[in-house]
């Protein structure tokens, strides 16, 4: 009796788990770019939009207006010091071309010994609060106003560095982060 016992409970117990995981690999699938899902070609524009704006000049624009606008910004694919990708979702930091290049360049001039407090360190908190002034989030989104639960990396096949025209609506938000809410990315060649 024990043994069949045994295998009425492992029957049972298969009947439960397998519905479990059988959900689980669907809903994984999903997240990759499977059926149902975006792809990053209806993102990636074929030529590059017109009266693209560096990312300085374009918050300037926006700080004057204070409401969602239309705008193309031109910038490169990066956080400079903050994290660049955000890995659930199709969103991640762009900088001013002209703070993209300096920024090697001034980091190679700062020494910083293990005992530097950044905090206190004036030429750290210029430089910080230029990067802020000059890097846009930039948010891929569906025609349903959503963004796609899949890193930009694997939807669009960007790589920190590239030169991109990204074209959205633009607005600074409550915590005074530059945001574009895209459908239209061109990368540079």
């Amino acid at each position: 009796m024990t043994r069949v016992y045994r295998i009425a409970a492992g029957l049972v117990g298969a009947a439960i788990l397998l519905p479990l995981i059988g959900s689980g690999c669907q809903q994984s699938a999903g997240r990759s770019a499977g059926a149902g899902s975006p792809t990053g070609a209806e993102y990636l524009l074929d030529a590059e939009p017109e009266g693209a704006q560096s990312i300085v000049d374009a918050r300037a624009v926006l700080d004057m207006r204070q409401e969602p606008t239309d705008i193309v910004i031109v910038g490169c694919v990066s956080g400079l010091s903050q994290p660049t990708w955000d890995p659930d979702r199709a969103a991640f930091m762009v900088a001013d071309l002209t703070l993209a290049n300096a920024s090697e360049a001034a980091q190679a001039e700062h020494d910083e010994t293990p005992k530097h407090d950044a905090d206190n360190c004036p030429f750290c908190r210029v430089k910080k609060k230029k990067e802020l002034s000059g890097l846009a989030l930039v948010q891929v989104v569906e025609p349903d106003g959503s963004i796609p639960p899949v890193d930009a990396r694997q939807l669009l096949g960007l790589q920190e560095g590239r030169t991109i025209v990204v074209r959205g609506k633009g607005e600074i938000d409550k915590l005074g982060t530059f945001v574009v809410r895209t459908n239209g990315i061109y990368v540079r060649p």
